[in-house]
């Protein structure tokens, strides 16, 4: 299967790695790749040894080789336009997350799709993870009981390097074009993807009712600190997160109900549950590769993509939820500023505390007092 690559950074390092590692099993054929600046020197090693073909730009690669799939791992605001391009000329796509940034682009894509019958897997990666498969048969089943809650919490850090990183870093919108690149859209995206994908929301486009409350502590456009609580049916999906926690933790999400409830840490495949019958039991679960999944369903192979395009529509409708949502300064009496002069960090005093009450009592980081 001949394999193109645009986008060299951030995460399009890491399918470069797994192209290679595919490349080495004879799986692939890494065809060439396309970035705006040129390779580091650890990817330039990885094209010379694969014989693969370089471009500045993406236009100019995919005329060039013509790939049966192309991997998109660039800046949010470009992903449509080089889907776009890619089925256009017959290849199908694993589109890195968020996939696009509104509905109409999403429209535009299905619209392709469906025309050219190709296939596009979104780099949602924990939807490949048992434990989300676990804790969905558990719901189907009724085992949380009634008055779901399913929640995520996050608590990370950036400091000013992470926001300086490339021109659209921290932005809502660049050069006319949304971006959106906010706490809840891109780096906690996986945390509103995977409780979608819990509840079974992930392929809605209309929800009952959508809270949202965005705030920043540094000087950028978008959020750093914010909590989205969505309620559908009978059950409530909360998000809060923070860029700018006291302690550093991975992210959690919970799923809660009358009958019992689970902790997910969704960058691992462990699942804690108590559903009320003797105590907690800590299961473990293997994990789909996403990039493997949709070479191996092209190559012939009898598997299903984890998560195609149209189980992101709900994502993407919560996208236009949120971005819509006026972005509020925190108070400068409740920030602390840490680092050196290269790389300074900033953190909310009490955020910690809020983001976990926040998700866990189902109210907004407001009524906590932020």
């Amino acid at each position: 299967m001949r394999v193109a690559l645009i986008g060299l950074g951030g995460f399009g390092a890491v399918h470069l790695a797994e192209l290679d590692r595919l490349a080495g099993l004879g799986k692939v054929d890494l065809v060439g790749c396309a970035d705006t600046v040129s390779p580091a020197p650890a990817a330039a090693e990885v094209l010379e040894r694969r014989r693969s073909v370089f471009h500045e730009r993406y236009e100019e690669l995919l005329e060039a080789t013509r790939p049966d799939l192309v991997v998109v791992a660039t800046p949010p605001h470009l992903h449509a336009e080089m889907a776009a391009s890619a089925m256009r000329g017959g290849s199908h796509v694993l589109l890195e997350k968020p996939p696009v940034v509104d509905m109409a682009e999403m429209r535009a894509l299905e619209g392709l799709l469906s025309e050219t019958g190709l296939s596009c897997q979104v780099g949602f990666q924990s939807l490949g993870s048992g434990a989300l498969g676990r804790l969905c048969e558990l719901r189907r089943a009724g085992a949380f009981g009634d008055g779901l809650r399913v929640s995520a919490t996050g608590h990370w850090q950036r400091d000013s390097g992470y926001w300086q990183r490339s021109p659209w870093a921290g932005r809502d919108t660049l050069d006319g074009r949304a971006v959106h690149d906010g706490a809840l859209t891109n780096p906690f995206a996986h945390a509103v993807m995977n409780c979608l994908a819990v509840l079974g929301w992930e392929s809605l486009d209309r929800f009952e009712e959508v809270v949202v409350e965005r705030f920043r502590a540094n000087p950028i456009e978008v959020d750093d600190t914010s909590v989205l609580r969505v309620r559908h049916g009978t059950g409530e999906l909360v998000v809060a997160v923070t860029l700018c926690a006291e302690t550093i933790r991975e992210p959690v999400c919970t799923v809660r109900g009358t009958g019992g409830s689970a902790a997910w840490g969704y960058t691992g495949d462990e699942v804690t549950l108590d559903l009320g019958d003797g105590g907690a039991a800590v299961e473990r679960f293997s994990r789909a590769g996403l990039l493997d999944e949709i070479v191996d369903v092209l190559s012939g192979e009898d598997r299903e993509l984890s998560c195609p395009l149209a189980r992101t529509r709900g994502f993407v409708r919560l996208v236009e939820a949120i971005t819509a949502a006026p972005v509020h300064e925190i108070a400068s009496s409740r920030i602390a500023v840490a680092g050196s002069r290269a790389a300074t960090s900033r953190v909310v005093t009490g955020v910690d505390e809020m983001v976990d009450a926040a998700a866990s009592r189902g109210v907004l980081l407001s009524e906590l007092g932020l």
